[in-house]
């Protein structure tokens, strides 16, 4: 068991890449870990079609050809702008997010207590660790949802323990009577690990590639950031879907998602006013005044669809994973055009859910302000790549 770090070099260059419900996007980033600066390359974002049908089998089609597409991008104007930089650095890292409903984010909590003090050493660590991928591993195979869709475990990390109920960043060689490790699994979508695995070893096999869940890296970035935000809601909309991941005592505790997106909301504003797909996505993604646009009876129709949504994930901020409420402190990740449109969205709902009030914050504008680049996914996991030395955790590659 060890902290992943990169090489001694003070440069570093990798390919970051975000697969989203509905789009896939690259970046190319030479770090400086060094220096505390890093440089975004090239850039491009693949999307899918906004089509009538929604299911998932359909949608599993569409993403791995977005995907293929991506790297095909990748292959020609990705890899030419690195060749034509004048420091010449060849990529060595391949860094994947994948979003819901493509992973899931399991968080298994390990205890273990003597009446006698005792130190904490690495193999009883690693032993604990073991443990905790062992009972994830029972979970995955006893889950319909895990066997139905064929998922496969993509990144095992401890990332908190605490001794006697206090957390510590390095519990190795202290005294303690009680140790308890927050590890968190990863899993992701075995047709779409397949997918990668293929295009990788096609248009960049020199490099290392690890895959993570966003939730995962969405978490590490913001406790980077906001180290005193122990009790949070993070919450991801994408194109496809709504996903929520819970902060308790500093650990991302519980995630879940609901299949509702920006592309949802455009499908239903389609069969409302009957205009093409892709209008009724730019009005919503524009935060356009839909009521100064159509008649009062479209209007009301239309926000009766807003509604809908409000009210599928207030259901789903009810689903916490435990006896409380979800946190009063909210962080949203969706593109830059939406953040407006959904954080009035997600504050009803969450309100609506817990009856109190609820602070929102807002990804890009409040979270990531030092950022480069507009495409907020990308964004968030381009900082992922750039601090990740520093995060505090034990993070594992299967």
């Amino acid at each position: 068991m060890s902290i992943l770090r990169f090489d001694n070099s003070i440069e570093q260059c990798g390919i970051v890449v975000d697969i989203g419900s509905g789009s896939v996007g690259i970046a190319v980033v030479i770090s400086d870990s060094l220096a505390n600066t890093y440089e975004i390359l090239w850039s491009h974002r693949e999307h899918m079609l906004i089509k009538d049908a929604s299911n998932e089998s359909s949608l599993l089609k569409d993403i791995n050809t977005v995907i293929i597409n991506a790297f095909l991008e990748l292959g020609s104007s990705g890899l030419q702008t690195i060749h034509k930089h004048e420091r010449k650095l060849e990529p060595k890292y391949l860094q994947v997010a994948i979003s819901a409903p493509w992973s899931y984010t399991v968080t298994k909590h390990i205890k273990f207590e003597d009446e006698h003090p005792f130190e904490v050493s690495k193999e009883m660590l690693e032993n604990l660790v073991i443990t905790a991928e062992k009972e994830n591993s029972l979970d995955e195979s006893g889950n319909k949802v895990v066997e139905t869709l064929g998922l496969r475990s993509i990144t095992e990390a401890t990332v908190n323990a605490a001794l006697n109920g206090y957390l510590i960043k390095n519990p190795i060689g202290n005294m303690c009577r009680t140790i308890n490790l927050s590890h968190i699994t990863a899993l992701a979508h075995e047709k779409i690990l397949q997918t990668l695995e293929e295009v990788h070893s096609k248009i960049v096999p020199k490099t290392k590639m690890q895959e993570y869940s966003f939730m995962y890296i969405f978490y590490q970035v913001l406790r980077h950031l906001h180290p005193n935000s122990s009790e949070a809601c993070l919450i991801d909309i994408t194109n496809e879907a709504t996903e929520i991941g819970i902060i308790r005592d500093d650990t991302l505790s519980y995630t879940t998602h609901a299949p509702v997106g920006l592309y949802t909301l455009a499908r239903e504003i389609t069969k409302v006013c009957n205009i093409p797909k892709e209008e009724a996505y730019n009005l919503v993604k524009n935060g356009t005044d839909l009521s100064k646009i159509y008649t009062a009876a479209e209007a009301e129709k239309i926000e009766l669809i807003f509604a809908n949504y409000r009210n599928t994930i207030s259901e789903l901020f009810k689903d916490t994973g435990d006896a409380l409420s979800i946190p009063k402190t909210l962080f949203i990740h969706t593109t830059q055009h939406t953040e407006s449109f959904f954080s009035k969205q997600i504050k009803e709902a969450a309100e609506s859910a817990t009856n109190m009030q609820h602070f929102v914050h807002l990804c890009t504008s409040e979270l990531l302000n030092e950022t480069t680049i507009e495409d907020t996914a990308l964004a968030v996991s381009v900082h992922f790549f750039h601090h990740k030395q520093s995060y505090v955790g034990f993070e594992h590659k299967l």
